[in-house]
Formats: C-alpha cells, sequence, structure tokens
C-alpha cells in the first residue's frame, strides 16, 4: 500500500487543510501509472480522511507526502483500509 514509513511519537503535527491532503492525494495517483484520479475525488478522499479520527500527526504525514506518508504506528492499518473504502466510496459517488 502506500504508507511505508512509520513514526513511534506524535509529534507537533497540526491538522492539514482539505487542500493541503487534496494535493498530496492527487500528486501522488498521478505518479503511479493507471493511478489518476480526479481532483472531485481526490477532494471527496481528503474530506473523508479529515472527518475521521486520525490523529493530526498521521493526516499531515498523509498531506506532506502521500506516498511515503509517516503515519503513527497504531494507525497504519486503520489508515489504509480507510484509504481503500473512501477511494472507492468516492469514485461511486455523482459529483454535485
Amino acid at each position: 500500500m502506500i504508507l511505508g514509513v512509520s513514526v513511534f511519537l506524535a509529534g507537533c503535527a497540526g491538522r492539514p487543510t482539505v487542500d493541503a491532503l487534496t494535493s498530496s492525494i492527487q500528486s501522488s495517483a498521478n505518479t503511479v501509472e493507471g493511478g489518476e484520479i480526479t481532483p472531485e475525488i481526490a477532494r471527496c478522499i481528503a474530506e473523508g480522511l479529515l472527518a475521521t479520527d486520525l490523529s493530526d500527526t498521521t493526516l499531515d504525514g498523509l498531506a506532506e507526502d502521500f506516498n511515503n506518508a509517516e503515519v503513527l504506528t497504531p494507525e497504519i492499518e486503520l489508515t489504509n483500509e480507510l484509504i481503500i473504502e473512501l477511494r472507492s466510496s468516492c469514485a461511486t459517488t455523482p459529483t454535485q
């Protein structure tokens, strides 16, 4: 999956903006062959992640580098599951 690095202690990370997370998601998808996603789907995923109880540290790590995010170790599995779920649901949800 996309999460390769973990951190053991929470730093001083702040919760990222939806725009920062959207940009990171889209940049990440566009670096993988066949991984391109629309800006609407990237934003939907970002909004979904920000609506969860994931820590600010994990969310900030995703916003910094979605492909190699620094994610709190206890949140790695949940983060991967959420991304898979959100990508699927956002891809099938019509944009308004």
